[in-house]
């Protein structure tokens, strides 16, 4: 297994940047959720086909949002994980180190 280091911040950082991308995609499933609103083309059948056709494309693209922000939010759980699991073994580490007795030599 492929072992990934960040440097200090660099998680907090990455956790940042996806809470940022979340904002985004919450904005733009509103904006897709709207879009599903097809009225307005009339009450021909034609226009009635055009409304239902254009409301299943905001729902293919409400269904892509979900799942971008799905990956999204698993991306900055990874990370926190990562994160809490790296301040723990470093605290562990750090621990230690103070229990040795005197200076390396």
């Amino acid at each position: 297994m492929a072992e990934l280091k960040l440097d200090d911040g660099t998680i907090e950082e990455c956790v940042v940047i996806c809470e940022r991308m979340l904002d985004k995609l919450e904005q733009a499933k509103l904006r897709t959720i709207d879009l599903r609103n097809t009225g307005g083309f009339g009450t021909l059948p034609s226009a009635e086909q055009l409304a239902a056709g254009y409301s299943r494309k905001a729902d293919d693209v409400l269904e892509t949002v979900l799942r971008y922000i799905s990956a999204v939010e698993a991306m900055r759980d990874a990370f926190r994980a990562g994160g809490l699991a790296y301040a723990e073994s470093d605290s562990a580490v750090s621990a230690a180190l103070r229990t040795v007795g005197g200076p390396v030599s």
